[in-house]
């Protein structure tokens, strides 16, 4: 299959489904192999993309690693979060949505090993208003669906996001506490014994 062009890039307009395909093909690869062994040139030959057009989508690979970073957060936004709110806007909904990405936070180890020298490498690359943006729209996505459970905090903001991403990095734990309990409930005991204690139902907009 001939690679894909600048050219037939902007005369057909399908930048945007070029840029989501290289961000598969990354994402595939950060799975596998991490940051540091993922390359240009390999991320290019997967997708079947010239270089001096992945060059036009994204000016370093840190760009890259970081887009594919916010279109894994977006979806398991909307599927952990938006379709299990929509369905059941409540504290019940809040707490199953949390209890299934911490299961796929388990699943997938890359999205969680933030302390690893590798994750730590690509930190050192990316700029710093951009680690600044990740954490505002961390915190955005945060207020959303509190509103969207129709909830209402019952301590400092700040609290409650720490201590829910407090639960939530437990699952770097995870080998260890096997060994003697069961991680997953665990994480879902310590979340039950606390949720009642950050937030409570906005009856007003039930």
């Amino acid at each position: 299959m001939k690679k894909i062009t600048e050219d037939v890039i902007m005369q057909d307009g399908n930048k945007e489904a070029l840029k989501k395909k290289l961000c598969s093909v990354c994402e595939d690869n950060w799975k596998q192999n991490g940051y540091k062994k993922t390359s240009v040139k390999e991320i290019c030959d997967q997708a079947e993309v010239a270089i001096g057009t992945f060059y036009s989508v994204f000016q370093t690979k840190e760009d890259l690693f970081v887009e594919t970073m916010l279109i894994i957060q977006e979806r398991l936004d909307f599927h952990f979060f938006e379709q299990t709110l929509s369905k059941d806007p409540s504290l019940d909904g809040y707490v199953r949505a949390i209890k299934k990405l911490y299961r796929e936070y388990s699943e997938t180890p890359f999205l969680y090993e933030v302390n690893t020298p590798d994750f730590t490498a690509l930190l050192k690359k990316i700029d710093s208003k951009m680690i600044e943006k990740l954490h505002v729209d961390s915190v955005k996505f945060f207020q959303r669906a509190l509103k969207k459970a129709n909830l209402v905090l019952k301590v400092d903001e700040n609290i409650a996001i720490g201590t829910l991403s407090a639960l939530l990095s437990n699952v770097q734990s995870k080998d260890v506490l096997n060994r003697t309990y069961n991680h997953i409930e665990l994480f879902d005991f310590m979340l039950d014994s606390l949720i009642g204690s950050l937030f409570e139902q906005d009856d007003d907009r039930t």
